[in-house]
């Protein structure tokens, strides 16, 4: 992770978000993000749209197993505001022999210390798209 500037207290919520995530640590993962968390997923996939609530864990859990616990997400740089953190991660996972790879842009609503709202900003937008929507041929 790259850091410039004084380190403003929401930007380590968000590194210890991603620490969380690197190992998995669920109820960590849970304790950073407020009650009524929302994520915004932007584009034409399966997994775009509004996600909030039981319906984020669903997801959370889909892509695991889609990506049989190859997605990774890479932090490079965080800035972070009294209100928002601001992330570019580099993005990668395998799913059904295709692989992705790329820059993220990931924007996080801060309130009372805890990760309020989320929206995600892909480089490739219908690479992403093609991704997720990609079911390989059924062997007959």
């Amino acid at each position: 992770m790259v850091a410039t500037g004084p380190e403003h207290p929401n930007a380590d919520v968000v590194r210890a978000l991603y620490r969380a995530m690197e190992r998995s640590d669920v109820s960590t993962i849970r304790s950073l993000h407020a009650d009524d968390f929302v994520a915004h997923v932007g584009g034409d996939s399966p997994v775009a749209g509004d996600w909030s609530g039981q319906a984020l864990a669903d997801l959370a859990a889909t892509i695991r197993t889609e990506t049989d616990g190859t997605q990774r997400a890479e932090p490079r740089h965080i800035m972070a505001t009294d209100r928002f953190v601001a992330v570019i991660h580099r993005w990668t996972a395998s799913r059904h022999g295709r692989s992705i790879d790329q820059e993220t842009l990931i924007v996080y609503r801060v309130h009372d210390g805890k990760l309020a709202e989320r929206w995600e900003f892909v480089e490739d937008q219908q690479a992403h798209d093609d991704f997720w929507s990609f079911e390989p041929p059924i062997n007959e």
